[in-house]
C-alpha cells in the first residue's frame, strides 16, 4: 500500500512539473528560440552549422543578402562538418560569382565529399555570368577537319588506336575539338572517358556545357569531366588576365 501511495505521488509530481510554468516552456510547449539578425551575413553563416531548422533559415536569409554574403559563405566550403560544407555550396548555387570559382574547383579537387554540389554551383555561377556578360558566352567549336574526324572515330578503337587517336587530336589543338564533343554522348564508356581527357588538353570554354550535360547525367567519371572543365576555365582565366582591357 505504502509502495502505491509513493507511485501515484510521484506520477502526480511529474505531471505537475511538466504543466508548471517555472519547468521552462512557453506557452506553446517549446523554448523560445533566438533567431539571427537577417542582416549579419557573418552570424548567418555561422548557422550553416547549425541544426537543420536553424541552417535552412539562415539559407534563406543568405540567399536573400545575395552576393555580399558570398564571402562568409565561401568560408564553409572547407569547414570540417560536412553538412556545413554541403549547405554552403548549396547557397553559392544562388549567389555565387566568379570570385568563388576558384575556391569551388579547389574544393572538388580536395575530395571534401560535396564534388557534386559544388560542380552545380559552378554550373549556375557560369550562366549567370554568361547572361549578364560577364563571361564570354561559348562559341560553336571550329568545323573540324576529315582528318580530325577521322582521328576522333578511333577514340571507341582499342587500346592502342585510341591512344594513337588521342595523341593526334592533342597535337591538333582547339581545332579538333568539335570532332571530339560528340564522343562526350558516345555509347562506348571508353569513348567518353577518353573524349573529355583530350578536351582537357585542348577544349575551350564551348566544350564546358557538353562535358557539365555529361555530369548532370551521370554519362561521363566525373573525375575526368571536372578535371577537363576545370583545365578550360583555369585557360580562359589565364586568356582574359593576359587580354589587355580597350
Amino acid at each position: 500500500m505504502l509502495v502505491m501511495l509513493l507511485f501515484v505521488g510521484g506520477l502526480f509530481g511529474v505531471i505537475w512539473y511538466v504543466q508548471s510554468p517555472s519547468a521552462g516552456s512557453s506557452k506553446s510547449g517549446q523554448a523560445p528560440v533566438a533567431t539571427t539578425d537577417p542582416r549579419d551575413s557573418r552570424a548567418l553563416a555561422a548557422d550553416l552549422t547549425g541544426n537543420h531548422s536553424t541552417a535552412k533559415a539562415a539559407m534563406e536569409a543568405l540567399v536573400a543578402l545575395g552576393p555580399p554574403a558570398e564571402p562568409e559563405v565561401r568560408k564553409y566550403l572547407n569547414h570540417d562538418d560536412f553538412n556545413a560544407r554541403h549547405r554552403s555550396a548549396q547557397v553559392i548555387e544562388k549567389i555565387g560569382t566568379t570570385a568563388s570559382m576558384t575556391e569551388l574547383r579547389r574544393v572538388i579537387k580536395a575530395g571534401r565529399s560535396v564534388n557534386g554540389a559544388c560542380e552545380q554551383a559552378l554550373a549556375a555561377i557560369r550562366r549567370r555570368e554568361q547572361k549578364a556578360g560577364r563571361l564570354p558566352a561559348p562559341k560553336p567549336p571550329p568545323t573540324p577537319s576529315e582528318d580530325a574526324k577521322r582521328a576522333a572515330a578511333d577514340l571507341p578503337g582499342g587500346h592502342s588506336a585510341a591512344a594513337a587517336a588521342m595523341q593526334k587530336l592533342m597535337a591538333m589543338g582547339p581545332a579538333a575539338e568539335g570532332a571530339v564533343i560528340p564522343y562526350l554522348e558516345h555509347d562506348n564508356f571508353d569513348a567518353r572517358e577518353r573524349a573529355a581527357q583530350v578536351l582537357e588538353t585542348i577544349g575551350t570554354s564551348t566544350s564546358i556545357d557538353p562535358l557539365q550535360r555529361g555530369i548532370d547525367a551521370r554519362r561521363l567519371v566525373f573525375g575526368y569531366a571536372q578535371k577537363a572543365i576545370a583545365a578550360i576555365e583555369e585557360r580562359d582565366m589565364r586568356q582574359r588576365a593576359d587580354t589587355p582591357e580597350k
